[in-house]
């Protein structure tokens, strides 16, 4: 598509909120650009900041969000934050705080995450708030994020299983039943999974991981504000360290275990997406999940293989089916630990499902022809739904993150590509880094960075952040890589 106009001036409001008003503030966030000689990326991003801008932002009578896509009207707590996590705080920080804060509640210990039934999936929110921290350096913020994180992760503590140091529950954005298998001789009714008993206490790989990346986080958050960390730090290591004991195994890490300490060895994309980018892992144990991971045709299912209720005819909802969040954020991962060939292959397989839907962000796809497909469950076939937010961020974060390599961290701006097969270049502009408004070009094939250049000053170390404070106001940031 090419954004029109009317699309233009709404995406430069949704990006603009919260921003600054009067004579001396700074400009409006202009919509980012790329450009490449790959053919049709610059319409997929375009597409890409259509829905999550256009279609996805909205106004209610709290203020503007970010809902988590065409046939879910609220904002969710884990879409809030996958959205925000992937995309939103980068390119839109006062409308990712918005959405962030659309989730949060009052209690009587302070803020908290929205308590609801989906307890699992509330510490995600603790994670994306500390990436919002550093991408913005908002103390303000961070000191709010800082007592909803404490008073959340508190909360939580009911969860934790003690005689494995693991917390219980369904896994990530596993609420549907489709995501599980059954005991011996159970059914499908209903499609909630709490409506079945044995999901509360199941200890899930991708669920454990994300309560260490937010342990992580909230001792990140408390570093900024000069607050003790030791007690955090060591609380995620614990929980690494009991996955490592009770969720790893000579066939590799489970999707899950049983109170009564069964094993469910599936493949579970989330989970090993987070290994990778939260668990510590060395670069051996990371070279063997990349290239253990089994795919289908069109690409990594979340789950790996069929239930037994399911097969290629009637692929489970949860289970046999590609979702681009997930897709997206195993790309990432595995960027972030040099994994250029297991990037590049997810970045096509995503490229390949958008572009067969005709650019449009669906829910989730057929693992054996990459048809818009929703998938099975309790009997019947679920829909696919359009505009799906976290669908477009994280195509957003793969080409942020994976094609620029974008790593903010407080000592600064690293810049790590990955340019797979077929984009020999990529231009970004009008990313908008605190002070700094970039233009970032990357050539070239692979991750291995030979230079980096700063308004055509070469760095003698093109590893080493830049600190943002040099990048105040207008640059151009150039990286070969091969």
């Amino acid at each position: 598509m090419t954004l029109t106009d009317v699309d233009v001036a709404a995406i430069e409001t949704a990006m603009s909120t919260g921003a600054p008003t009067g004579p001396d503030a700074p400009p409006r966030r202009l919509p980012p650009t790329l450009t490449s000689s790959a053919t049709g990326l610059d319409r997929l991003y375009e597409e890409a900041l259509h829905n999550v801008f256009v279609v996805n932002t909205l106004r209610d009578s709290n203020g503007p969000f970010v809902r988590a896509g065409g046939g879910y009207p609220t904002p969710w707590t884990r879409d809030a934050a996958i959205n925000s996590w992937s995309a939103l705080s980068l390119l839109a920080p006062g409308l990712a705080e918005a959405t962030l804060r659309a989730v949060t509640e009052s209690s009587a210990a302070g803020p908290i995450v929205a308590q609801d039934d989906q307890w699992w999936d509330q510490a995600i929110w603790v994670v994306a708030a500390r990436r919002h921290a550093s991408l913005t350096g908002n103390r303000e913020f961070a000191r709010w994020a800082y007592q909803v994180g404490q008073n959340t992760l508190e909360t939580l503590e009911q969860y934790l299983d003690p005689r494995w140091n693991l917390y219980t529950g369904p896994a990530v954005m596993q609420d549907g039943v489709a995501g599980f298998p059954l005991p011996d001789g159970a059914k499908e009714s209903t499609a909630f999974v709490l409506d079945y008993p044995w999901a509360r206490s199941l200890m899930c790989l991708s669920t454990n991981l994300i309560y260490a990346a937010a342990f992580d986080a909230l001792a990140a958050l408390a570093h900024l504000l000069g607050k003790p960390t030791t007690h955090l730090s060591a609380r995620a290591d614990g929980i690494r360290s009991a996955i490592e004991e009770h969720l790893w195994t000579e066939r590799g890490y489970a999707y899950l275990r049983h109170t009564d300490g069964r094993l469910e060895h599936y493949q579970e994309l989330l989970g090993l997406a987070f290994v990778l980018e939260h668990g510590g892992i060395d670069d051996d144990r990371v070279r063997s999940i990349v290239t253990g991971i089994h795919r289908c045709k069109r690409g990594i299912p979340l789950v790996w293989p069929h239930f037994p209720r399911y097969d290629d005819e009637r692929p489970g909802r949860h289970n046999v089916a590609l979702w681009p969040m997930a897709t997206g954020q195993w790309a990432v991962a595995a960027a972030y630990r040099g994994q250029a060939a297991a990037f590049s292959e997810s970045w096509h397989d995503l490229c390949q499902l958008i572009e067969g839907s005709g650019g449009e962000y669906y829910e989730l796809y057929s693992a054996s022809d990459g048809a818009v497909h929703g998938g099975w469950q309790i009997g019947q076939l679920w829909a696919s739904e359009p505009h799906q937010t976290w669908s477009a961020t994280a195509f957003l974060r793969m080409v942020h993150e994976g094609l620029l390599g974008l790593r903010v961290s407080q000592d600064g701006l690293r810049l790590a590509p990955t340019l797979p097969d077929g984009v020999e270049d990529v231009t970004v502009r009008n990313l908008r880094i605190r002070q700094a408004r970039l233009t970032v070009e990357v050539t070239g094939h692979g991750n291995r960075v030979e230079y980096v250049s700063v308004d055509s000053i070469v760095r003698d170390d093109p590893n080493r952040p830049i600190p943002l404070a040099e990048l105040s106001g207008d640059h151009i940031l150039r990286v070969q890589v091969r």
